[in-house]
């Protein structure tokens, strides 16, 4: 297989959202008007992705977790790594960049973190029974979809490479291809509402094999990618944050969608959030919300 076929193959199995998800009900926490109306367009108009000659920040860590997983399962064995198609994006060229650098440098996530990947792309929850259970303990669907499962055999390896302190045992991966470090990721790594919802649904459904946290494993969308510390800022291109399991993870995740069910029910429209990012909300742009 050449890359071009990977290509089209990524295109054809990119993967949307997991339905009622921490993104959504985040969404929904902050004004329940967009959230409505980005859910009735779907993905490709509500965050209006980028044009193909400017990488897509989202698409390009889609296209990077989405090697990852195809390596996991197998499917870039015997892959001729050319580079002649030009009907490339540039957000599939940047993320091949940023997965050749990752496995040229560690090998796979397994070796990186001294054990081996489980599972891939796995969906939470994944049984009739526990999305029941999630929806009486929520009153709602609450899901999400982990990038992979690891279980760490050797964890003297993932301190070496990376200097957490883990357990043998299960840990769920999240793969961030992140623009630069920044201290705040500290704090959004360690209280992560994804990765309080995610420990909490997954250990709901696998009592006997509870994850022992989640790992963000982050890599810097630097132009030239080091393994090595740098002399200067002690930083490389390559970052991991754990967060472990809390007491209170589910009365978080209760808060959350309380707040969210309301103003989606409701369809409340925040107008604090219409001027709060980069750029103008795009519904707000577009003329479809009148900010009330």
């Amino acid at each position: 297989m050449k890359l071009d076929e990977m290509f089209l193959l990524v295109q054809q199995t990119q993967h949307g959202s997991s339905g009622r998800g921490i993104s959504f009900w985040s969404k929904a926490a902050t004004c329940g008007r967009k959230a409505n109306l980005d859910e009735a367009a779907g993905p490709r108009e509500a965050r209006q992705e980028a044009m193909d000659d400017d990488p897509d920040a989202l698409m390009v860590g889609t296209y990077y977790h989405l090697l990852h997983e195809f390596r996991a399962k197998g499917a870039l064995d015997g892959l001729v790594w050319d580079q002649t198609d030009q009907a490339w994006t540039p957000s599939f060229t940047e993320a091949v960049r940023l997965y050749r650098a990752y496995v040229g440098h560690w090998g796979d996530p397994g070796q990186r973190y001294g054990g081996r990947i489980i599972g891939t792309e796995v969906p939470i929850p994944a049984t009739d029974v526990g999305k029941g259970r999630i929806r009486e303990m929520f009153g709602d669907d609450v899901t999400g979809r982990v990038d992979a499962i690891l279980e760490v055999i050797d964890p003297a390896v993932a301190l070496e490479n990376t200097g957490l302190e883990l357990q043998p045992g299960v840990y769920l991966l999240d793969f961030k291809s992140l623009k630069a470090h920044s201290e705040q990721h500290r704090w959004s790594y360690a209280y992560s509402l994804q990765a309080a919802t995610y420990l909490e649904i997954y250990n709901l459904e696998h009592p006997e094999a509870p994850a022992l946290g989640m790992i963000f494993d982050c890599i810097m969308k630097a132009k030239h990618i080091k393994k090595e510390v740098d002399a200067k800022t002690g930083r490389s291109s390559y970052q991991a944050y754990l967060q472990l399991p809390a007491q209170n993870d589910k009365k978080v995740i209760e808060a959350l969608v309380t707040i969210g069910k309301r103003n989606v029910n409701e369809d409340i429209a925040n107008p604090s959030q219409c001027l709060s990012s980069w750029t103008p909300c795009y519904w707000f742009k577009s003329g479809k919300c009148q900010r009330f």
